[in-house]
């Protein structure tokens, strides 16, 4: 089995990410060599940055707005 100090830093991001969008949690702890435990882990923590990240109740800087930008099926 894979603990933490064995699996890269960008490795346990991806693994987080897979987990989170859906992917079966036994087939990636089969797929990178690992137990279900650590899956879910990645899992919680890239979901705790995603949600610190993207906070709704946060105010959007004024340069940070889509305001004066095209949709897609306008450009």
């Amino acid at each position: 089995m894979a603990y933490r100090n064995n699996v890269p830093r960008n490795v346990r991001i991806i693994l987080g990410c897979k987990a989170n969008v859906g992917n079966k949690v036994s087939e990636l702890a089969e797929e990178y060599h690992t137990n279900r435990s650590f899956v879910y882990t990645q899992k919680e923590k890239v979901q705790e940055l995603l949600d610190k990240d993207f906070d709704a109740s946060l105010p959007v800087a004024p340069s940070v707005t889509m305001e004066g930008y095209k949709a897609w099926g306008e450009l």
